[in-house]
């Protein structure tokens, strides 16, 4: 039996149904009698069984892909931002996202909308590796986000990239696309800044579940030490 409804976006994926997400297709197939997950994506066509489970195309933050090695976040800005002290500044942008595909709370399938990379945040011995991502590469499914900054320093400073723990992201999707919400930047030195998730009022927008959780002793803060 082919697909009979065709949707495009995120959302349930139920018997019958094909959703289309930028390059990708995602079919779910009773042949009388079992059901067929199917993939195609640029290509590439993943299948598997699915009996007694519900699934779910989600928007996730870009840290599920393989090879899985962080999740902290590293976004490049296209543009340095010069802060004089005191100074405050706000970028509306959009980040790439990974397509994620679940079971309850389980991660089934992971496509992610660009090439995987990881960049060094730090000094090799110390240092923290982060998924690398460009602020505006946003030519796939992707997520709108607006960083705030502001400099509490004494002295001008330049700025060229945001780390960030991806539970920060607070995600929901609807007809009209993708929203990651917000994220606020404080300066505090020459080459540290505190990075806080901001809270904002969507209405229609249906919130992405959360695959990443904050840790309940962890502060809604990161501190960027190893430079901006």
């Amino acid at each position: 039996m082919k697909a009979v409804v065709v949707r495009h976006g995120f959302g349930p994926l139920k018997p019958g149904v094909e959703r289309l997400v930028g390059e990708c297709r995602f079919t779910l197939l009773y042949d009388g009698r079992v059901v067929t997950y199917t993939r195609s994506c640029r290509g590439n066509v993943l299948e598997a069984i699915v009996q007694g489970a519900e699934l779910e195309v989600i928007p996730a933050p870009p840290v599920f892909a393989e090879p899985r090695l962080s999740n902290l976040i590293s976004i490049a800005l296209p543009k340095p931002i010069i802060l004089g002290p005191g100074a405050s500044a706000s970028i509306d942008s959009c980040i790439p996202i990974d397509i994620v595909v679940t079971a309850g709370e389980v991660i089934v399938d992971v496509v992610p909308v660009v090439r995987v990379k990881y960049s060094l945040y730090g000094e090799p011995d110390q240092g923290l590796i982060a998924r690398y991502v460009k602020l505006g590469e946003c030519n796939g499914p992707s997520a709108a986000l607006r960083i705030h900054f502001r400099n509490l320093a004494s002295r001008s400073v330049v700025v060229r990239r945001v780390v960030f723990p991806a539970f920060m992201l607070d995600i929901c999707y609807s007809e009209s696309g993708v929203d990651a919400g917000a994220l606020s930047v404080i300066v505090t030195g020459f080459d540290a800044a505190a990075v806080q998730p901001v809270r904002v009022e969507r209405s229609g927008c249906k919130p992405a579940p959360k695959l990443l959780k904050a840790p309940v002793f962890e502060r809604q803060r990161f501190v960027m030490l190893y430079g901006l």
